[in-house]
């Protein structure tokens, strides 16, 4: 637990509202040090309308009292305590042009995922991703050409079976129990 605390109280040292590249290193960091063998886990949840630097020293705060924390910035478990871990994936409408990109600069296997299902299923990568426009209406078209379900279903179980690849193959988690809303039911 203490060692834990620590951890986000260094990462809260180097972070400051008005530095992303540094809050982004420590986000970088954070993922590159984490050790599936350790026995307390925390994950913060940090929303860019908040002060990074807050978050992560009133997580410290509250990681340091030892109890299990559920939300909603932070999560807390330490080996001693009981609990499940659930995956549940999104459905059909929760899915736009460019989302999760930026797991694929930071994760390999994520890319891997989406190079093998854009094999099954041609062009299907260039309708997540489109090239960038400055154009509004532009940016509309490309997020209704995904939502239609011939692209939706696709690009959800392409996204959702990258994201599982990520958790289960990098990190070792393993979910008790899956779940899903709409189509997200058919990738738990």
């Amino acid at each position: 637990v203490a060692a834990v605390a620590t951890q986000v109280r260094e990462a809260a040292k180097v972070v400051g509202p008005q530095e992303p590249d540094l809050q982004a290193l420590a986000a970088h960091q954070s993922c590159a040090n984490f050790d599936v063998k350790q026995s307390a886990r925390a994950i913060i949840v940090w929303s860019t309308d908040s002060d990074l630097k807050a978050v992560l020293e009133g997580a410290a705060n509250k990681i340091a009292e030892g109890n299990a924390l559920e939300g909603p910035e932070v999560f807390f478990q330490h080996a001693g305590m009981p609990g499940k871990l659930v995956f549940m994936f999104p459905g059909q409408g929760s899915h736009k042009a460019n989302r999760g990109c930026e797991l694929g600069c930071l994760f390999p296997e994520f890319l891997e995922s989406l190079e093998q299902v854009n094999l099954a299923s041609p062009g299907l990568t260039a309708k997540m991703y489109p090239p960038p426009s400055f154009s509004e209406e532009v940016r509309k078209g490309y997020d209704e050409a995904l939502t239609r379900t011939d692209a939706a279903q696709p690009a959800l179980g392409a996204m959702n079976r990258a994201l599982f690849e990520i958790m289960a193959g990098r990190y070792g988690l393993r979910p008790d129990f899956a779940c899903g809303h709409s189509y997200g039911e058919l990738c738990a």
